[in-house]
């Protein structure tokens, strides 16, 4: 019933949330934030060194706001610079110009000289090193995944705020899901959840596949971690108990949306 339920949700909006003057798509997985600039002269020297400062601008703010980024309901991405300092070291530089992990998606051009740039941080990329430091160094991605193709939550009816890597909790806030519970070789490649409004979107089938084991959210935690039953909770613990299957079990979280 709950798979009827979800397959006949018509919307198709990604699922959005502002980081300071950015605006992460859960969806994709991507930190977006613009710039803008308006240029000294009408020449193509101008433009060029209009849109080098654009450029500048937009590493300036990507060091400003990529910080604030939820990791789950009791970590920040500025939280994982400072406990891990290696880590730190390369999610720092990966917000640097040219040689980081983000990227201008769109450049507008405007007759009055303003040049707008729009940049996107890639969150697999930029949180690898974090996540290979936490994942397991156990486990395969390749191994069989016996019973479930993978987990689909109903989250449709709470508050929750996305993050990269919820935890999911059972009775008396027990953490039977976080991030550990990944193999690394999953994390080099996948996002640890995916966030969606639409259970019927096409990435949703790909990712948890035919055979989903259908899970309904009970409450939220800190904001951003879950909380399931008593049942639930033990069906993770028993998907975690054999062979390990988060390491290789895709989860796709449904919302409502993601403000």
């Amino acid at each position: 019933m709950i798979l009827f339920a979800l397959l006949a949700i018509t919307a198709s909006d990604p699922v959005l949330s502002k980081v300071g003057s950015g605006e992460v798509d859960w969806t994709r997985g991507v930190l977006r934030t613009e710039v803008s600039v308006v240029a000294n002269t009408d020449a193509w020297e101008g433009t060029r060194a209009t849109e080098m400062e654009a450029r500048h601008q937009l590493e300036a703010r990507f060091f400003a706001i990529a910080g604030r980024l939820p990791v789950s309901a009791k970590l920040t991405a500025s939280n994982v610079m400072s406990r891990f300092p290696a880590v730190g070291r390369q999610m720092k530089a990966g917000l640097k110009d040219g040689v980081g992990d983000w990227h201008v998606a769109e450049t507008r051009y405007y007759q009055s000289g303003r040049v707008v740039l729009v940049g996107e941080l890639d969150l697999l990329d930029w949180l690898k090193p974090y996540a290979i430091e936490v994942a397991s160094q156990k486990g395969s991605a390749s191994l069989d995944m016996g019973t479930f193709s993978g987990v689909l939550v109903d989250a449709r009816h709470l508050a929750v705020k996305p993050s990269y890597a919820p935890r999911f909790l059972g009775p008396a806030s027990v953490v039977v899901y976080d991030l550990s519970h990944f193999s690394q070789r999953t994390v080099i490649s996948t996002m640890p959840v995916l966030w969606v409004s639409d259970a019927a979107a096409e990435q949703v089938a790909e990712r948890v596949g035919d055979n989903p084991l259908m899970l309904v959210a009970k409450s939220v935690a800190g904001k951003r971690d879950l909380r399931f039953s008593a049942v639930d909770a033990m069906e993770l613990r028993e998907l975690s108990a054999t062979s390990a299957p988060h390491q290789r079990l895709p989860i796709v979280i449904v919302v409502s949306d993601g403000k």
